[in-house]
């Protein structure tokens, strides 16, 4: 699907933009949770990604403070913000008790569910 214009695409950020942003998402979300979309986005570089979920969950302060004034618009309709949704699909794995995802990486796939504890079936 091509991208509209409007909104701001992850590769578009400056460093600059990438440090306020990360700094933001920890300041309004400090998370490392495996079984939070926003932490796992955050921590995988996935920064437009995190801020749309955190933005689509809570009053972010500080993050809206910083896409504000750098005039970063995110596409809310968008669940694929440059690669999240790929990452997501290989990465999350979905407990069939309660429906949260936990998250492994490259080199770990998780076996038991971050909020209910049950054991995960992994694909």
């Amino acid at each position: 699907m091509p991208s509209d214009a409007r909104y701001t695409r992850e590769q578009d950020l400056t460093n600059a933009q990438r440090e306020e942003i990360e700094d933001a998402l920890a300041a309004d979300h400090p998370c490392d949770d495996r079984s939070c979309g926003i932490a796992v986005a955050h921590s995988a570089g996935f920064l437009l990604a995190a801020s749309r979920l955190l933005l689509g969950a809570t009053e972010a302060y500080e993050l809206s403070d910083v896409l504000e004034r750098h005039a970063i618009s995110i596409d809310p309709a968008s669940w694929d913000t440059d690669g999240w949704a790929d990452y997501h699909a290989q990465h999350g794995v979905k407990c069939l008790e309660c429906g949260c995802f936990t998250y492994g990486d490259e080199g770990w796939t998780p076996d038991t569910c971050g909020d209910c504890r049950a054991i995960l079936q992994s694909a």
